[in-house]
């Protein structure tokens, strides 16, 4: 073996050790940066980043490149349901930043036979479990003609399992295509109910707008075709709502939107005949 060989070699090794002593010394945790996104959860008192930082569960003079992002996240949304993580960051050589936001509750279903509602996001996880009579019920849009059976794989901080039912999906599916129309914190001051139909065995549901502090014009939406094409209630929510904003006044406080599937648009029409 040459000596420029040896050399090479010799320092290469060199290099790796001291990076190896370094990483040791210099690439740990040593400070965690809790950073709030919105308003809201900045004026929410009751936790505090230190709560969020003791749930974490990372360890001061752990190495940053043993941080787990995905556990991170999972620790902070299990222990606090209303806040979401939307990132986790390493800031070399020793800080961690957590970006957190407020997850805003929008529907809610009720739980089969039990006086108790689940409270979900518009990304289906959720939040809260409260009673029937609370006041929180008034603010959301409530899902009705369908029930929750069963609790045991519901978590909060979680998505609710598709498991439950088509109906879950649909959910989904009707507020992410008006969330392409409304901003999230509007969508409960647009819309006041989810009704599920059984017509027949024909699936359908009803969105039942709100106009003022009554109820609106209802829009008819079929699912039944979600198995094959799962983009088919997040489309047509967002054709039924470009619709929905050209009605007059007088239209927007009662009626139906019917879907024409033929020229694929909503119309509208006096009554729910």
């Amino acid at each position: 073996m040459s000596k420029k060989r040896i050399i090479a070699m010799f320092v290469s090794l060199s290099i790796i050790v001291l990076l190896c002593v370094l990483g040791g010394a210099v690439f740990v945790v040593q400070d965690i940066q809790i950073v709030r996104m919105d308003e809201n959860l900045n004026a929410n008192t009751h936790i505090t980043d230190e709560n969020i930082i003791q749930k974490t569960n990372i360890s001061y003079g752990k190495s940053i490149f043993a941080i787990s992002e995905s556990k991170v996240v999972s620790n902070i949304e299990s222990a606090f349901p209303t806040i979401s993580v939307v990132g986790v960051e390493r800031v070399f050589p020793s800080k961690i930043v957590i970006k957190v936001t407020e997850r805003v509750p929008v529907v809610a279903i009720k739980f089969k036979d039990k006086d108790e509602y689940l409270v979900l996001d518009n990304n289906m996880c959720a939040i809260a479990k409260v009673k029937s009579n609370s006041e929180k019920l008034n603010k959301l849009a409530i899902v009705s003609g369908f029930e929750l059976l069963g609790v045991n794989d519901i978590y909060l901080g979680k998505q609710l399992p598709a498991s439950y039912g088509i109906q879950v999906a649909v959910v989904q599916h009707i507020i992410a295509g008006l969330q392409k129309k409304v901003p999230v914190i509007e969508i409960t001051k647009k819309i006041g109910e989810i009704y599920f139909s059984d017509i027949e065995n024909d699936d359908e549901v009803i969105i039942r707008t709100k106009y003022g502090v009554d109820r609106g014009v209802n829009i008819r939406i079929k699912f039944t075709d979600i198995k094959q094409d799962k983009e088919t209630v997040f489309n047509q929510m967002q054709k039924a709502w470009d619709c929905y904003v050209t009605l007059e006044p007088e239209q927007k406080a009662s009626g139906m939107l019917e879907y024409d599937k033929v020229n694929d648009i909503f119309y509208y029409v006096g009554s729910e005949n």
